[in-house]
Parts: structure tokens; C-alpha cells; sequence
């Protein structure tokens, strides 16, 4: 027996085993009260646009996903292929947003679920400077504007880091838009490739010690 690549064939084992998380996701709409009408700028362009939860099924399992991805739009209800993947490793302070999403989107409503999702937006895509300034901006007030500038002060310290991005593949045009839910679709080694390591990594050593 060679092996001459084994290098390689883990590395690839795991890209397959990774790959098992490309799935349909399905949106039936906006979560009931837990979203509602804002106005936004976003690249200097003024819009009004639903704020809040989009209620998703993925794998089987039902949640609240909050949009990470002003441009490109769904039209609800829809349902689109995604590959599921780190939100830490692939969005911008995606780390951040995944610690706003574990800690407040299972107990958020209402306003407070409103301005949570201006929060993700306004962390992507401004460093979270607040809605003046940026790339981003919108005007909140009264509870929206509490709950917003909470979201942003808190150090969400001890909170996983981590979350799902749910990457459209394809985004086709401008539609199908990428969101974030709960970190357990995150793509890990399955067993097969544990037991791929497990033959692989004796010989990788001895080839080493030659």
C-alpha cells in the first residue's frame, strides 16, 4: 500500500465530510411578533424593509434565522440550497454576530427582536459605530433604540462564539440571502473521518522518521 498522498486524502475525507451539510433551507416567512417595518440606508440607498426573525426549517428542525446579507433579498416564503458553514470563519465580525444571536435570539420579541437584527447588520457591515454613520444606518427610537444600543455595549462575555451561516449556493441574482442560525449545523469531522485519521496518521509518522 502507498502512501505516498495520505496528506492529502485526509484533508479531502474531511472536505467530504464537511460537504454533508448542504441542504435545503425553507423560510415561511417573517417569525409572528417578532419583527417590524424599519428604514434603513444601506450603500447611500434608503429602503423599507422587515426587521426581525425569518422563521426556517433546515435538517429537520425548525428556528429563528436573522438575515446577514443586505444584498440580496428573499421573497417570502422560500426555499433555496445552502451550504452551511462557520459564521465566525466566514462573515465579517462574524464571531460578534454569532455571540448577539446565541445569547439574545431565543428570548428576544417584539422591538427587542426588531432591533437585534439592526445589530447584526449594523456589526457586519460597520464595525457596530451605531446608525449615523457607515455604510449602514437607520433611526431607531424609543424601545428599539434601548434594546439596539444594549446589543452594542454588551461585552457578551462567556457567550459561544460561533454560529451558522447559511451561505446560498447559488445566490441566484438578487435573491436567495444568506442567514444565521443556531451553531449546531456547523460542519465537523464525521465519524468516517475519524477513522480515516485514525489508519492515516501511523503512517504519515513512519514516513516522517524516514
Amino acid at each position: 500500500m502507498q502512501f505516498r498522498h495520505l496528506g492529502s486524502l485526509f484533508i479531502a475525507t474531511l472536505g467530504l465530510a464537511g460537504a454533508a451539510n448542504a441542504d435545503l433551507i425553507s423560510i415561511s416567512g417573517m417569525t409572528p411578533g417578532k419583527f417590524s417595518t424599519v428604514t434603513i440606508n444601506f450603500n447611500g440607498n434608503n429602503s423599507t424593509v422587515y426587521a426581525g426573525p425569518q422563521l426556517s426549517t433546515f435538517a429537520g428542525d425548525t428556528f429563528d434565522a436573522y438575515c446577514v446579507d443586505l444584498e440580496h433579498f428573499n421573497y417570502l416564503p422560500a426555499s433555496y440550497n445552502v451550504d452551511a458553514v462557520s459564521a465566525a470563519g466566514n462573515l465579517s465580525n462574524g464571531a460578534r454576530v454569532s455571540k448577539l444571536y446565541n445569547k439574545y435570539s431565543g428570548s428576544v420579541t417584539g422591538d427587542a427582536a426588531a432591533a437585534l437584527q439592526i445589530a447584526i447588520w449594523d456589526v457586519i457591515y460597520d464595525n457596530g459605530d451605531g446608525l449615523s454613520t457607515g455604510m449602514f444606518k437607520s433611526s431607531l427610537s424609543g424601545a428599539k433604540l434601548t434594546a439596539f444600543n444594549g446589543y452594542l455595549s454588551d461585552a457578551l462575555t462567556g457567550i459561544t462564539g460561533d454560529a451558522t451561516f447559511f451561505k446560498p449556493n447559488p445566490y441566484n441574482g438578487n435573491k436567495n440571502q444568506g442567514l444565521i442560525g443556531p451553531g449546531k449545523y456547523n460542519p465537523v469531522p464525521e465519524p468516517a473521518s475519524f477513522l480515516a485519521f485514525a489508519l492515516v496518521a501511523p503512517a504519515l509518522m513512519r514516513k516522517r522518521k524516514k
